[in-house]
């Protein structure tokens, strides 16, 4: 379910996954350095997407930290639980919630999925880390709890949460609010795959 850009992207139903007051602009999740990964983790190339994160030299600590937690998500989305265990204890936060997300996909045992949730959620709020707000977000929109996901996008102004917001507007057919969000996005990086899949 990380992947539900992903699904979208090869036109499957997505598992899913108020806008209002001022005009926030996207930002960049770190520096274009990253574009490249980014664009093939959010058109559905993960195995090219996880070449380039184990590869990739980033030039600060955000860089990484993004890096790290995209090579999480590709593992999330090809999937590679093996991986995704050793993630529990990383200590990029973004790591972290994407082994939480595989617990929450994968286990059968409702208290253990319950367990995942309530860590994923905490662990959002207090790392402030975008990919674990993003994944927070879209656990809340596979559960119906779209206004609440919505908000969690809010956390981060990039273009990558912009884009989960649109959808997550489709996903409880708030068109006119996807619409808005969508407007707001427009001039910053059109050329990025992120804003392909929302438009």
């Amino acid at each position: 379910a990380q992947a539900v850009f992903a699904q979208i992207s090869r036109g499957k139903q997505a598992v899913a996954s108020l806008l209002g007051g001022r005009r926030a602009r996207a930002c960049p999740m770190a520096d274009d350095e990253l574009q490249e990964v980014r664009d093939n983790f959010y058109v559905g190339n993960f195995q090219k997407a996880l070449q380039l994160c184990e590869s990739t030299s980033a030039s600060n600590d955000v860089a990484q930290s993004e890096l790290d937690a995209t090579l999480a998500r590709c593992c999330l989305a090809i999937p590679l639980f093996d991986r995704l265990k050793a993630m529990q204890n990383s200590e990029c936060p973004g790591q972290q919630a994407a082994a939480l997300m595989a617990v929450i996909m994968k286990s059968r045992n409702e208290q253990q999925k319950a367990a995942a949730k309530e860590k994923l959620a905490t662990l959002a709020s207090q790392s402030h880390d975008m990919s674990c707000s993003m994944l927070s977000a879209i656990c809340l929109g596979m559960d119906g709890s779209y206004k609440e996901a919505v908000q969690q996008t809010k956390a981060h102004p990039t273009m990558e949460m912009q884009a989960l917001c649109v959808f997550m507007c489709l996903s409880c057919n708030q068109v006119a609010m996807a619409e808005r969000q969508l407007a707001e996005m427009a001039g910053n990086n059109d050329d990025s795959a992120v804003f392909r899949l929302a438009t």
